[in-house]
């Protein structure tokens, strides 16, 4: 005997003795899903209140989002530092995240009329931020000063390398 085989990989058999342990959710799934469809499970949780899952972040996101007056130029900046060396923790992405989990900050150097067709330029500073003056000099020798080149590429705007 077979038995129709459910998203989950069950037969509706095995579904039914399964969930009938279970108190119904209130609500309804939306027409046309079936009861087991996880996105029905979703749409149906999220009506309720009780299931608002936050997007995954990316591997290259701004470790410090509670910094947040620079926040949107470090997630660039990360991303185009990952797309140059694959997230090298010894590469440019690696000392780009060390510096920046510690508290540096990106300013911009962009003046207000600077504009290109596709907006205005990236010109970026990479500073100390948060972290003290001398451990910011020793940062900038052991693990930044490798990468100058590519870092001063990224800042200004530049493809990765």
């Amino acid at each position: 005997m077979s038995h129709a085989r459910q998203p989950g990989g069950l037969d509706a058999t095995t579904l039914a003795q399964l969930t009938s342990r279970f108190d119904p959710l209130p609500g309804e799934a939306p027409a046309g899903a079936s009861a087991d469809d996880f996105a029905a499970l979703r749409a149906l949780l999220e009506r309720g209140g009780c299931f608002c899952p936050r997007p995954p972040e990316p591997l290259w996101a701004d470790p410090r989002p509670d910094l947040t007056g620079d926040h949107g130029r470090w997630s660039v900046l990360l991303a185009l530092a990952w797309n140059t060396d694959g997230g090298d923790p010894y590469g440019v992405y690696g000392a780009l995240y060390g510096v920046r989990c510690c508290g540096a900050a990106l300013l911009t150097e962009a003046q207000p009329l600077d504009l290109t067709s596709a907006g205005p330029p990236l010109r970026w500073r990479l500073t100390r931020g948060e972290i003290p003056e001398p451990e910011w000099q020793a940062y900038r020798a052991r693990w930044l000063w490798p990468h100058k080149d590519i870092l001063t590429k990224l800042l200004r705007g530049g493809a990765s390398a």
